[in-house]
């Protein structure tokens, strides 16, 4: 009884939060991708199995092997059918998962003003990496005003390389730090062809280390998704809004929730979906291969010859004569 009021207490909050439209949306998808899914599995398991009646793999002796074969043939299909049916279920979510969060109150109220304080933020980077220090707090809160007011836009392609240096001068400083470290502590590595060989492959293989860190920390935190947006997709955002350099402020929140927030969010629930996934398609092959490998395992079992009748017959004279 607590489970179900639990399960419909779920599907109130979820029909109240995502909205009903999006709910049936996700679910018409699922019940589509499902029915698919489903067939699939059908035909794999007919694919298989008619595989393996052709190479002779299914011919069993007995009649109750026969009948044995033929149960697990149907209990392989039904399972194949299922678990296809899941993987279908799956991919239906997966497909209408950033709609439903992009069109829910979640999309619509809760993120505009986190994504409005993530364009905030870009604003505040570009303004510091312009003057090289942290802007004046009562100069960065006009600016910040006069940006949110669309009395200056973002240049997107300074902001971009600004961001870069920004990087880049970090990595330095810290790849900097390191190669102090390591002569400080193996001082016998200064100088000559050595020294330069080791500053050589700090720096050479120090940026690239760095950047898969910086990239698995963002993961880890749930920003990735935004930044990735940013370097990957910004220009071309600010070129199909009609303005190829510059971006303003609304149109920058809403490409930060769109593009970078909602699939923050949604990111999670697709990797575990992908998973599964994995999963029943790996059992569902699992099953198929399995009653054709048996019924092969046991045909090339070798059995022992018997014994001709003669020898039988006179074991018993043999006995006697002993």
């Amino acid at each position: 009884m607590n489970g179900d009021g639990n399960a419909q207490e779920l599907l109130r909050v979820a029909l109240e939060e995502l909205g009903r439209a999006e709910v049936v949306a996700v679910l018409k998808s699922s019940l589509a991708w499902g029915a698919l899914g489903a067939l699939l599995g059908l035909l794999l398991s007919g694919a298989i199995h008619f595989g393996y009646r052709r190479l002779g793999w299914y011919a069993c002796g007995t009649t109750g092997g026969r009948w044995a074969l033929r149960l697990a043939l149907v209990l392989v299909t039904v399972l194949c059918i299922a678990l296809g049916a899941l993987a279908g279920l799956g991919e239906g979510v997966h497909r209408r998962a950033h709609d439903a969060v992009a069109h829910s109150r979640i999309g619509t109220q809760l993120l505009p003003p986190v994504s409005d304080l993530a364009a905030e933020a870009c604003s505040w980077l570009y303004l510091a990496v312009e003057t090289g220090r942290a802007p004046d707090q009562a100069a960065a809160a006009a600016r910040l005003q006069a940006f949110r007011d669309g009395r200056w836009e973002l240049d997107v392609q300074e902001f971009l390389d600004r961001a870069a240096a920004l990087r880049d001068g970090t990595f330095a400083h810290l790849l900097g730090q390191l190669e102090q470290s390591i002569f400080d502590r193996y001082p016998d590595l200064r100088g000559g062809t050595v020294e330069q060989a080791v500053r050589a492959a700090i720096r050479r293989v120090g940026p690239h280390l760095l950047e898969a860190r910086l990239s698995e920390e963002l993961e880890r935190r749930g920003v990735e998704p935004i930044r990735v947006a940013i370097r990957d997709r910004l220009v071309a955002e600010a070129a199909r809004r009609g303005e190829p350099r510059t971006i303003g402020f609304a149109d920058l929140s809403d490409f930060l929730r769109r593009e970078g927030i909602i699939p923050a969010i949604v990111t999670p629930v697709r990797t575990f979906i992908r998973q599964q996934q994995v999963l029943f398609v790996g059992l569902a092959l699992a099953a198929c291969l399995v009653p054709g490998l048996v019924c092969r395992a046991c045909r090339a079992r070798p059995v022992p010859p018997a014994a001709p009748p003669s020898v039988l017959a006179d074991q018993p004279a043999r006995a006697a004569r002993r």
